[in-house]
């Protein structure tokens, strides 16, 4: 019984790596929020055509919601200049729709890596629906640390994904890795644009981090000087915020319209807490686009040659 005086650290293991636990915990907390609200995403987000998780890319050449939605795929494929043959890691696919667009559309064999189980059995059935088992793989597996062999691709493609990772480093050094040289590191993300002044502006940030499982955002200068510290020379840049807009408004007008209803929902226990968030959260982000708070940005680097 003679406990008192005792440090919290005499009943833990010594060999506890207290890091690793709450790495899991964030994996199994982005899991947990894709598995949740798959629903949400297929009936007002995707389509079976375009399976796109991702917000859209808007210029004067897109009419629809869909269309900016391939339209994204379009500019990051002409950026990375992806040719017939190549093969391209899709770090963090989602359901698969931008590796399948890619194989459709610019002949390269795909392998898309995600660590929500869920999405893997579902990128499988729609790769062959489509009859592109073939050229279109998914592994359940970390973009932090995929297993495959050094220099084994010719693009890694990350959509809107390494905004998830606690420290995108890792993701980096795992690209360039995983990239032949002279490979492409192909990233389209959310960056922090300037930190929050107030609190108002921190609880924004923090209520739309947490409902999707943005951890830790660089700002988009950051991000790039990670990438040449991994080794990288980045090339082309641009900040896209104004191409994307139109998806955070969508979202944000969708969530609004909808709140009263779901917030019933929860209470009557139809709906979670995760999926509530999913809510809250975008109208949160759109209010912290409205303030500046964030911006959306390409990137284009290379792993050297030699």
């Amino acid at each position: 019984m003679a406990v008192i005086g005792r440090r919290r650290s005499d009943f833990v293991p010594a060999d506890l790596d207290f890091e690793k636990l709450e790495l899991e915990g964030h994996k199994r907390a982005i899991s947990h929020y894709y598995e949740e609200c798959w629903k949400d995403y297929r009936y007002f987000w995707l389509n079976r055509s375009n399976l796109a998780m991702h917000f859209g890319y808007w210029d004067e050449s897109v009419t629809t919601h869909s269309q900016s939605l391939v339209r994204t795929n379009e500019v990051m494929a002409d950026w990375a200049d992806i040719r017939p043959g190549e093969r391209v890691l899709d770090a963090g696919c989602g359901v698969g729709g931008s590796s399948m667009w890619l194989a459709e559309n610019r002949g390269a064999v795909t392998v898309g890596v995600t660590i929500t189980a869920d999405q893997v059995m579902r990128a499988r059935r729609y790769a062959r629906e489509r009859g592109l088992s073939e050229v279109c793989t998914f592994y359940n597996r970390d973009y932090r640390d995929t297993g495959f062999e050094d220099a084994s691709f010719d693009v890694v493609w990350a959509c809107e994904s390494a905004a998830h990772a606690p420290d995108q480093s890792e993701f980096l050094r795992e690209a360039f890795r995983v990239l032949k040289p002279g490979g492409r590191l192909m990233s389209r993300d959310l960056y922090v644009r300037r930190p929050a002044a107030n609190d108002y502006e921190r609880s924004l940030m923090e209520t739309w981090q947490a409902a999707w499982a943005l951890p830790n955002l660089p700002t988009h200068e950051r991000f790039m000087e990670m990438a040449e510290e991994c080794g990288f020379v980045v090339g082309r840049h641009m900040d896209v915020t104004s191409t994307a807009v139109r998806s955070g408004r969508r979202l944000y007008r969708m969530s609004m319209a909808v709140l009263p209803l779901e917030t019933l929902l929860v209470k009557a226990g139809i709906r979670n807490e995760t999926q509530h968030k999913n809510l809250t959260g975008p109208i949160a982000g759109w209010r912290g686009h409205q303030l500046g708070l964030w911006r959306a940005a390409h990137t284009l680097s290379r792993k050297p040659a030699s």
